[in-house]
């Protein structure tokens, strides 16, 4: 790698930053380094440009560089490295900007590497862009390990984070290369993938699934279906054209299993378009699909793809308990046809829900067997986010994405995901991203960019708007009565959700009557509507009086309450029903039962924390568990950390208040909770005022 970034002094970046490798920063005016000689000062420049134009508080400094130091003591070193940097911070061209609360670096004013990478592949200077890529065992600021507990944690996760996206770069590179006919840049950059994909099992943290860069077949059966994107079809043309041997590994299909038949073109031909419909959700004509799977069958009974295929639309087209059944079923048939089929192994994974320890096993060996198919990677995020390992679910789906980057499925779950984990450029980058497709895709992606946000009044009327382009107006009308409720306007919120009384009295803010939450409970294990609102319907129960009637319901082992008692529920299940649940067991004199419920979900949160960065959303859930036990002050400072990263309390209900959650009546009074009470209430009725006196909504109604 060169040595330094080439010197291209601009007034708007002044400074390069070099951050595989040793890290190094440079004069771009003066082409010289800048010298920092305290690593400190080096380390929080790291952590900043990984954070460009935002503003970090000092006490968030100090946590990652001197976390072991009392608070004076710490103050007093981040002093003394702010004193290093101030020519950084110089008024006529400054990197930093520094206030007495918070330090940010304009980004701007430097360019790193990998943007310099970016810049030169868009360019298609290849060549330049290849002789400045790491070598083999190069990582992120090598020389920056041992700074501070805290700080090895968040390099380690950076690293590997950074590791994907240099090797999707690189990947789109080459595609880019091969597509303009330049191939032997194309073959260079395509070596350089692979040995950063070794790289990446190697020194680095484990990625989330097998490698990217193994072993792939010949491109005999595309998988998944035969739509792609012009630049990789032209980039396997041209791989076939020039008489390579190697396959590129995102245009790869699974091998086929030695005791699978092949498949007649007709069989084949069937199978494939409905996979296609499968693959990208087309739910109004997943009864196309079926006849489709069902006549190549006929044909050919045993083709174990297709088995496969028709156990998923069955399951994804809203199944009877007794198609749910069936879906099983058939997916079970088509592992016991090749046993070697990820697809197979997959779809069993799936049809089952993810959750079960089978469901897990499943998926983690399709992704293992295939590591190349998107929606196997797609799969195994859900899985990970089961399992609470947050830092490899985003990795899944970056996967998924540099896979298939137009899949909304995975597209859009990384931009979510990549903003709760506190990369919003990273986002911003996914939902670009979707904007190129259809309009329902990219509206759907901003929507849920928007509620992560809290940007509630934007999504009125952005979702009004998109009446008029999107031809899902049953999903439109959903989504724009859930924000006009979450606002408070019940009435046109009631017209546009539809939904049945029960849910609409949990919505509402009325509760379940006395009776239902048990059917609830049930219900939800099928029901995604039941699901969303089942917490909001427990804590409303316990909240009118009916700890009893909760405890019932735990006591047989309805639904995922059963998991609460043999240890098989999923992470979120454990997280977000341990804390009401609990409460209501106390209620009813079972506090060994109760503590024991919470201790449980106390070590999931610590398992989860402990394996690298994590969601804005698990501080809040953790509050609740810890506020559950009466751990006033951690739970505090849970709460204040999850808003502070951009967590809104957005349950389906009107003008929801944070006092209304039973885990949080000990924190009633305390100026703290107060306070950050006080903040998400006024943030909630400042979009509500930013829709104006106007109802224009009404017209949806």
């Amino acid at each position: 790698m060169a040595t330094r970034l080439a010197a291209v002094p601009t007034a708007s970046q002044p400074y390069a930053l070099r951050c595989w490798g040793d890290f190094a920063l440079t004069d771009r005016a003066a082409d010289q380094d800048i010298r920092l000689r305290g690593r400190k000062a080096r380390a929080l420049l790291a952590y900043l440009v990984m954070h460009p134009d935002r503003a970090i508080s000092r006490e968030r400094i100090m946590g990652l560089l001197w976390g072991d130091r009392p608070d004076e003591q710490a103050r007093a070193s981040l002093r003394q490295t702010l004193f290093e940097l101030r020519a950084l911070a110089r008024a006529d061209r400054p990197l930093l900007l520094i206030d007495r609360e918070t330090v940010l670096l304009r980004g701007e004013a430097v360019e790193t590497d990998m943007q310099r990478w970016q810049r030169l592949a868009a360019q298609g200077r290849c060549d330049e862009m290849f002789g400045e890529l790491p070598e083999r065992g190069e990582t992120l600021f090598a020389n920056l390990d041992g700074i501070d507990e805290s700080y090895d944690e968040w390099l380690q996760v950076e690293r590997t984070r950074q590791q994907e996206v240099l090797m999707a770069l690189v990947a789109d590179a080459s595609a880019g290369a091969l597509a303009k006919g330049q191939t032997r840049a194309a073959r260079a950059l395509h070596a350089r993938l692979l040995e950063l994909g070794d790289a990446g099992n190697g020194s680095a943290p484990a990625p989330a699934a097998a490698s990217i860069a193994a072993p792939v077949p010949p491109l005999s059966t595309p998988s998944p279906p035969r739509s792609r994107s012009p630049t990789l079809v032209a980039a396997a043309a041209a791989l076939l054209l020039t008489g390579s041997g190697t396959a590129l590994w995102w245009f790869s299909s699974p091998q086929r299993s030695p005791v699978a038949a092949a498949p007649s073109n007709e069989v084949r031909d069937l199978y494939e378009n409905a996979r296609e419909i499968i693959y990208y959700r087309r739910g109004d004509q997943f009864g196309v699909a079926k006849t489709l799977l069902n006549k190549a069958l006929v044909l050919q009974p045993d083709y174990a793809p297709a088995v496969a295929a028709l156990a998923a639309v069955t399951e994804m087209d809203n199944p009877t308990p007794a198609l749910h059944d069936e879906a099983v079923r058939l997916a079970r048939r088509a592992v016991q046809i090749d046993p070697n089929s990820a697809r197979a192994h997959g779809v069993l994974g799936m049809v089952l829900r993810f959750e079960p320890a089978e469901a897990r096993a499943e998926i983690k060996k399709a992704a293992a067997l295939d590591p190349m198919d998107a929606e196997l990677q797609f799969w195994l995020s859900n899985v990970l986010g089961n399992e609470g390992d947050f830092a490899a679910r985003l990795q899944a789906l970056r996967r998924a994405v540099a896979l298939d980057p137009l899949w909304h499925r995975a597209t859009g779950s990384a931009a979510v995901a990549a903003l709760e984990m506190g990369y919003p450029e990273e986002a911003e980058r996914y939902a670009a991203r979707l904007r190129q497709t259809t309009t329902a895709d990219a509206f759907l992606c901003d929507y849920a960019i928007d509620w992560t946000a809290g940007n509630y009044a934007d999504l009125v009327k952005t979702t009004q708007a998109a009446r008029e382009r999107v031809d899902r107006l049953g999903s439109i009308d959903n989504n724009l009565g859930r924000v006009l409720l979450l606002l408070g306007y019940e009435q046109p919120a009631r017209l546009l959700l539809r939904l049945p009384p029960p849910l609409w009295r949990i919505v509402s803010g009325q509760g379940p009557v006395p009776g239902e939450v048990g059917p609830l409970v049930a219900a939800a294990e099928s029901d995604s509507r039941a699901s969303e609102v089942l917490v909001v319907a427990i804590d409303q129960a316990l909240a009118s009086g009916r700890a009893a009637e909760i405890v019932a319901a735990f006591d047989r082992r309805i639904g995922s309450l059963g998991g609460l008692q043999d240890g098989s529920a999923s992470f979120d299940d454990i997280v977000d029903l341990s804390p009401s649940i609990a409460l209501a067991l106390r209620k009813a004199g079972r506090n060994a039962d109760a503590e024991q419920l919470l201790a449980r979900a106390d070590a999931a949160l610590r398992a989860s924390m402990g394996g690298g960065a994590s969601p804005n959303w698990l501080y809040a859930a953790a509050a609740r568990v810890w506020a559950a036990q009466g751990r006033r002050d951690v739970a505090l400072s849970a709460l204040a950390t999850a808003l502070d990263r951009g967590w809104h309390h957005a349950p389906v209900t009107p003008l929801p208040d944070l006092a209304n959650v039973p885990a949080f009546q000990t924190l009633h009074g305390d100026p703290v909770f107060e306070r950050l009470r006080a903040r998400e209430r006024d943030h909630l009725l400042h979009e509500r005022a930013k829709l104006g006196s106007s109802p224009f909504w009404t017209e949806a109604t």
